[in-house]
């Protein structure tokens, strides 16, 4: 099988990182700094989310995301591509202050359900995107998809800009 013209590797590379020559030792460096980003994030963000509000630290990495996508497009250097990695991380955040968030807005006798919606919609969101994003990027390239992907954060913080808890409640059947 071959992708664009080489021999399929079990560790591809993006189009855009083989046309600047980046290795493959530079790409995962890449992956690593934000994964030592993401590890980090936790610690500080939990003790954040209470100090300035949960709500406001969501936003906050929501809008940090979408800013390190936009980095990406634009980025031709290697510390670019760090600085991409490191804002990416962000989106790690979500998982561990949004079900605080939501257990916050949330009525207390649907809490287990707003937590597990809030969480599905999370993991469905990222596999939905992803399909989409490389069926998009076959089609037009890489920076038209990475370019709209940075409007799904900002999207994101969206609901979490002044709503009251009243309405952050789930819908449910009145059978549920």
């Amino acid at each position: 099988m071959k992708v664009r013209g080489r021999p399929w590797r079990w560790a591809p590379r993006s189009p855009s990182w083989d046309q600047q020559g980046f290795s493959k030792l530079a790409i995962n460096s890449t992956q690593a700094a934000s994964g030592l980003v993401a590890l980090c994030l936790p610690l500080v963000l939990g003790r954040l989310s209470e100090k300035v509000g949960r709500k406001w630290t969501l936003v906050a990495c929501y809008l940090l995301s979408a800013a390190g996508l936009v980095v990406l497009t634009v980025a031709t250097a290697l510390w670019q591509f760090y600085v991409f990695a490191a804002m990416n991380a962000f989106l790690s955040v979500p998982f561990g202050v949004g079900p605080a968030y939501v257990m916050d807005v949330v009525p207390r006798e649907q809490a287990a359900r707003g937590v597990s919606l809030f969480q599905t919609s999370n993991w469905a969101g990222n596999i939905g995107g992803m399909a989409a994003g490389g069926l998009a990027a076959q089609r037009f390239g890489i920076a038209a998809p990475v370019l709209c992907s940075a409007l799904f954060p900002v999207a994101e913080a969206e609901p979490c800009r002044g709503q009251k808890a009243q309405n952050l409640t789930f819908a449910a059947s009145p059978h549920s």
